[in-house]
């Protein structure tokens, strides 16, 4: 195939699984997953579901990029013919999650205090905290600026791996399907993660939705990517973490977000119920 067949399929492609992974999660979150275990039972005001409604656009111009990127960034090095399509192998898989936990993930919690501190930066970020209850389109919602920085920013892992000869077409879509699957349900407002996860260490590794949540409520805190364990690391962790997935996983998260912190003492002995 030539090469303009080639960026074809993979933009159509690219847009298609995207745009289907997300309505998927969005459509569980209102249905299957039901409203028992809702982070914040706030139902999601009119202006923004408004403002979400076309949350699935901007998947085409990360579309076009995506696909310049598998070009000029991995196959102008590499060739797609020379690349195994339907294999991911377990050093492509490692060199991903290793690259993207050691460089990405840090870069990002980064970028992320600026654009809380910095005015120029935050008059962007503002768009995407104005759900201040997520749904999982909020987590594509941003202005043009700070979705091609984050184009740039989220490029990096593959950008690596490809140029260490470890990237494969099938790493390559998995990788990113795998951030947009983490991304929608960090913002889906359903604390679903078991009850067991808040005792782990896997709360360190992977963000539960109550995590993220709060840091929409918030504002501050809870700055970090998929993984709370920059946020412990640097001191950002809110205090609140903890116990608001306790509230939520076991159905009563705040009707009202001012209520979350005369609510902390509920989780007290919900933990204690949770541990038995």
């Amino acid at each position: 195939m030539e090469l303009n067949g080639y960026f074809l399929m993979f933009f159509l492609s690219w847009v298609m699984l995207r745009v289907g992974l997300v309505s998927l999660i969005t459509k569980m979150t209102y249905g299957v997953l039901g409203e028992r275990q809702q982070i914040y039972k706030i139902p999601i005001p009119a202006e923004q579901e408004d403002r979400e409604k076309w949350w699935y656009v901007p998947f085409v111009v990360d579309g076009v990029g995506f696909a310049l990127l598998a070009y000029w960034g991995v196959l102008r090095f590499v060739g797609w013919e020379d690349l195994p399509t339907l294999s991911l192998t377990v050093a492509s898989f490692a060199a991903l999650m290793l690259t993207h936990m050691l460089i990405t993930e840090p870069l990002y919690y980064g970028y992320h205090l600026l654009l809380h501190r910095i005015p120029s930066l935050r008059k962007h970020h503002i768009k995407h905290h104005k759900a201040i209850v997520p749904s999982p389109p909020s987590g594509f919602t941003f202005t043009l600026v700070e979705r091609v920085s984050y184009l740039v920013l989220f490029s990096l892992t593959v950008l690596i791996v490809g140029w260490l000869d470890l990237l494969t077409p099938l790493g390559f879509f998995v990788y990113f399907l795998m951030f947009d699957f983490l991304n929608a349900i960090g913002h889906c407002n359903v604390e679903f993660f078991p009850k067991w996860y808040v005792r782990s260490p896997l709360k360190w590794v992977m963000y539960s939705p109550s995590f993220h949540s709060l840091h929409h409520s918030r504002w501050e805190g809870n700055y970090a990517l998929f993984m709370p364990i920059y946020d412990w690391l640097f001191g950002t962790v809110e205090p609140e973490s903890d116990a608001l997935f306790i509230l939520a996983q076991s159905g009563h998260g705040p009707k009202n977000l001012n209520r979350l912190h005369t609510q902390q003492h509920e989780s007290v002995g919900m933990e204690q119920g949770m541990r038995a």
